[in-house]
């Protein structure tokens, strides 16, 4: 009971002395709380405003028009080429540069609209860069999808007009089956009169045919007989020259006048034949039948050729006429032939267009279903939905956990490194030492000293959020005051620590801001944990202000409940107990 007097008692006494001075007012109370309402008011919106836009283009009054969408939050300036647009970046006049590419979105004749545009920004503001590129971007992304949508109707309206052509020409490649299957029919028609004139041809052909061989055979025949009787013929004339040689004589030397051995005739008896010896007249009678011989195979001969030149023009007649046959016969043959591949590869085709019609039908059918009312789907085969757990959010909200950690981070080990500082080098502290009250009454005093004003300071940061943010803290505000408290101990545990163990008074403030920088730098807010090397990542993710931003984020982001933070809040009390434990020993054992 003495033990809890005397804390209150140190309360008195050291809220005396921070009230004592104005300075110390304004510095240690004041100051935080103006800092906390200048973050409220300053995070208050989240709209950008007076941006100014820079653009690069050939064909800036068509673009013109579009550029009125931002108006609302930006002036939008023309630069005759890129570097003095980035030169004005660099300046500080202009925040981001846009470079349209000649022709953008002009469409020719048999050409579709496109152009790129090109973003120059400054990526030392990262963050506002960011939300300008994803700002304008998704204001020309959508004017884009818009074009290419228009587009791909238009080529879909084209393939259903083709697809309409098609169909008519489809009556076409009906016909030409028709016409195909009557010409194949016609062809059969004449396929089968040729076989049945062929068939009606060979016989009288194969008649005739033989007819010219036995007329071969006879003319074959008669010529030998011919050549036979020419040489009998021969022999006969040669014979006849012997005999005619061997009968040879004189007439005598004087005939009578009135005679005429012309008409000679031996076979009367005449006074002219009894004036010739009977020899003389004999041979004479075979030299006239000689004669007589000679005419008649004369003439014999001449009847024989000229019945032979008969017989052979006939048979050269007959053999042309039955080569004509012949050629009759190959025509027959190879009509009925060609006929027959005519109409095979009349079939052939016939498939093949019937193959084609059926690909060309299939085919429609799959064009058919391009309906301009699927561009969309065909611009954007897959749709992404983005769909986040937490909609309606603002950034001030996701951002400020951290935010509340890092202030309490801040406010605890200064404001408790400052007064403990205050305590331990002011006058009065030797004589609390002789007094016979325990030291840790100094020590817890100073800590509910600290922690009094600090709770106070984050009450106003939480009301800030509350009003100011719209940020739900009094539903989730015992949750929230818990790890408020747990963070707050343990770094005005450490403010306090520091203070102990250093005195001095600018080492000790520099140190306590050191660490808390080092506990903010080395956390997820400068980089996510994922991003940082594992070992470093397994480290930060320890971290105190990682812990607490962790839990603050689980109650007031997503209103996960008190139950979800057990983790955080045991991982807190450890870090708790034994900072307590270390504050307990040092200060027994360096203030006595």
């Amino acid at each position: 009971m003495n033990f809890w007097k005397a804390i209150l008692s140190e309360q008195q006494k050291n809220f005396s002395i921070l009230f004592r001075k104005l300075s110390s007012v304004l510095l240690l109370i004041l100051g935080p709380l103006v800092l906390i309402l200048l973050i409220g008011f300053a995070y208050s919106g989240e709209d950008v405003h007076d941006i100014k836009i820079g653009v690069i283009s050939s064909d800036y009054e068509m673009l013109e028009p579009a550029f009125a969408n931002f108006s609302s939050y930006a002036t939008v300036t023309r630069y005759a080429n890129v570097s003095g647009c980035v030169d004005e970046i660099a300046a500080q006049k202009t925040h981001i540069c846009l470079e349209f590419s000649p022709g953008f979105i002009k469409q020719g004749e048999e050409e579709l609209p496109s152009g790129s545009i090109r973003f120059y920004f400054d990526n030392s503001k990262k963050a506002l860069s960011n939300k300008l590129v994803e700002s304008i971007s998704k204001f020309f992304g959508g004017q884009a999808e818009k074009i290419s949508i228009e587009s791909a109707r238009t080529i879909f309206s084209n393939i259903q007009y083709t697809v309409v052509y098609l169909k008519t020409k489809e009556v076409d490649l009906h016909l030409l089956v028709n016409e195909s299957e009557s010409i194949k029919s016609d062809l059969i028609e004449r396929k089968e009169r040729l076989i049945e004139i062929r068939n009606q041809f060979l016989p009288a052909y194969l008649r005739i045919k033989q007819i010219q061989k036995d007329a071969n055979t006879l003319a074959q025949g008669y010529n030998t007989s011919f050549d036979s009787l020419s040489q009998a013929q021969a022999a006969l004339s040669s014979a006849l020259d012997d005999l005619e040689k061997a009968t040879e004589f004189e007439l005598p030397e004087e005939i009578p006048e009135e005679s005429n051995i012309g008409f000679f005739n031996i076979s009367l008896n005449t006074s002219l034949n009894l004036s010739f010896p009977e020899d003389y007249l004999a041979k004479l009678a075979i030299r006239t039948a000689i004669i007589q011989m000679r005419s008649r195979l004369d003439a014999f001969n001449d009847t024989g050729n000229s019945l032979k030149k008969s017989m052979g023009e006939q048979l050269q007649e007959l053999d042309n006429a039955v080569s004509m046959l012949d050629r009759v016969r190959d025509l027959l043959d190879s009509d009925i032939t060609a006929s027959e591949e005519y109409v095979k590869k009349i079939d052939s085709g016939i498939l093949n267009v019937l193959a084609i019609e059926a690909e060309l039908n299939q085919s429609l059918k799959n064009l058919e279903r391009l309906d301009p009312q699927l561009a969309e789907k065909l611009v954007k085969p897959i749709l992404q939905d983005y769909e986040p757990i937490l909609p309606g959010k603002r950034s001030i909200e996701f951002a400020f956990p951290g935010m509340l950690a890092i202030i309490i981070i801040f406010i605890s080990i200064l404001f408790s490194t400052i007064v403990t500082l205050s305590e331990v080098n002011s006058k009065a502290f030797y004589r609390n030492l002789l007094s016979p009250q325990d030291n840790m009454v100094f020590v817890f005093g100073i800590l509910f000293t600290n922690i009094i004003v600090v709770l106070f300071q984050i009450s106003v940061l939480l009301m800030v959020g509350q009003v100011s943010f719209g940020i739900d803290v009094l539903s989730h505000i015992f949750p929230v005051l818990f790890i408020v408290l747990l963070l707050a101990l343990f770094f005005i545990c450490l403010g306090m620590l520091s203070a102990i163990l250093i005195r001095n008074e600018q080492t000790a403030i520099l140190s306590s801001t050191f660490v808390a920088l080092g506990f903010f730098m080395f956390s997820d807010a400068v980089a996510p944990l994922e991003t940082m090397p594992p070992l470093a990542s397994a480290i930060a993710s320890w971290n105190p202000f990682v812990v607490a931003s962790l839990a603050f984020k689980k109650i007031l982001v997503f209103s996960l409940g008190a139950t979800s933070m057990a983790v955080e809040a045991a991982i807190l009390v450890m870090y708790l107990t034994i900072l307590v434990g270390l504050l307990v020993h040092f200060s027994k054992k360096i203030l006595k």
